[in-house]
């Protein structure tokens, strides 16, 4: 009896020592990779390649995907990224070369990597690499901003050169603006400025006497770059002026883009919609604003001079011919220089160069000619318009040129507004 126990007994075991052979994973274990390379593409991505295979028999030996595993350098254990299917048609092809890009991780972070093959439920070997990604590469800021000019209605600002990094240019500067007693969240853009250009920039069509905050950060492609800030004012509403026997006049040309009523006078930037004006308009020399543009003024064709709403501003006209004639006749004979400032003229000799003894200070403007610029006479020239006296029907307008002493007077025979003249104010 016993010995048949014992025989049942053996049996049993050999039958558990099958069962346990059968069921043993190493023949169904893959071949792990035989190289992983982490490599850094930028601030928040890492391109993780791997390839090979670590065993000799890998053409018997298959696998159904790759899992890859992550932790970073504050982390303890790896956690999982993603598990990829086998993505050829030959499962033992051990060997291509596979990558996986890891978007949307942490700036300036060494990330470590497992990666391993799988079939059914076994994995294989791993192998690891690591790699740091990008820091953050911003622009540095525009400042300090700086006031260089302002007036009632335009405050100038000036800011230092680009500052850029060979990998990461710099794309632009942007400039926002809010009223001084406003909070931040009143901020505005009000420019987007190239910053390999010209290095400063004018806020107009402001309010006189009130106080503007700006900040302008530098930008790229990776963001924005620490802010400046700046709190500058426009001036009062008080004209310059100068008083020559007893009249007195603007001291610079008139700069305004409103009519008296607030309405807003058209700026034009080519020639061709010049031409075509049949409304108020006006245009800077050449198209050009630059922060002496101030002082020059702008030019308006004949319809800015005719508009009833009224281009000069409240307490000022513009004078009639007779008005220039008492203060071209006060000035004396060949009075040209009187009027005319001693430099940005381009004079010749010093013959008839300006004195600017009765402090008028005319500037060579410039000015439109029957729909054109006079390229060849810029800084030698200024043209200045007249208002009609009540029953004249002829417009004229006061003509000054770098090497002639007399002041021209000439009327505007010109159908439509193709001439484009400075204005100077006289006060009522």
């Amino acid at each position: 009896m016993f010995q048949r126990f014992l025989s049942l007994c053996m049996f049993c075991a050999m039958l558990f020592l099958i069962s346990c052979e059968e069921k043993t994973p190493s023949v169904n274990t893959p071949c792990g990779p035989s190289s992983v390379l982490a490599t850094a593409n930028s601030a928040t991505k890492i391109t993780v390649q791997w390839g090979g295979s670590d065993c000799s028999n890998q053409a018997t030996l298959g696998y159904n995907g790759t899992r890859i595993w992550r932790k970073s350098s504050i982390d303890t254990v790896y956690r999982p990224v993603i598990n990829l299917p086998f993505p050829g048609k030959n499962a033992n092809d051990y060997s291509a070369t596979y990558s996986y890009v890891d978007s949307t991780l942490t700036p300036n972070v060494q990330y470590t990597y497992k990666v391993q093959h799988w079939f059914a439920d076994a994995v294989s070997t791993f192998r690891t690499a690591s790699a740091t990604t990008k820091s953050i590469v911003l622009p540095a800021s525009p400042g300090p901003l700086e006031l260089y000019n302002r007036t009632e209605e335009a405050i100038a600002i000036l800011f230092v050169a680009s500052s850029t990094s060979l990998t990461e240019p710099t794309l632009g500067i942007k400039i926002f603006r809010k009223l001084a007693s406003e909070s931040d969240a009143a901020y505005v853009q009000i420019a987007d400025v190239d910053p390999f250009g010209v290095k400063h920039y004018i806020d107009r069509n402001l309010k006189p006497s009130t106080a503007y905050t700006y900040k302008a950060f530098q930008y790229n492609i990776n963001g924005n770059g620490p802010e400046a800030v700046a709190t500058f004012s426009t001036l009062s509403f008080s004209i310059p002026e100068v008083t020559i026997s007893g009249k007195t006049w603007m001291l610079n040309n008139l700069d305004v883009t409103k009519y008296r009523n607030g309405d807003v006078i058209p700026e034009i930037k080519s020639l061709e919609a010049w031409k075509a004006a049949t409304t108020g308009a006006w245009c800077y020399y050449n198209f050009q604003s630059d922060i002496n543009t101030t002082i020059w003024g702008k030019l308006y064709n004949k319809y800015a001079i005719e508009d009833p709403r009224g281009l000069a501003p409240k307490g000022w006209h513009i004078p009639t011919k007779v008005e220039w004639m008492e203060t071209i006749t006060a000035v004396g004979p060949g009075g040209a220089p009187k009027l005319k400032v001693a430099t940005s003229w381009r004079y010749s000799s010093s013959i008839n160069k300006g004195t600017n003894t009765s402090g008028f200070s005319a500037y060579p403007a410039g000015g439109i000619i029957r729909g054109q610029f006079d390229p060849i006479k810029s800084n030698e020239e200024s043209y200045f318009w007249t208002k009609p006296a009540a029953g004249d029907d002829v417009k004229y307008y006061i003509y000054l040129n770098a090497e002639s002493n007399d002041v021209g007077v000439y009327p505007d025979v010109i159908e439509g507004g193709l001439h484009g003249f400075s204005v100077r104010c006289r006060k009522d």
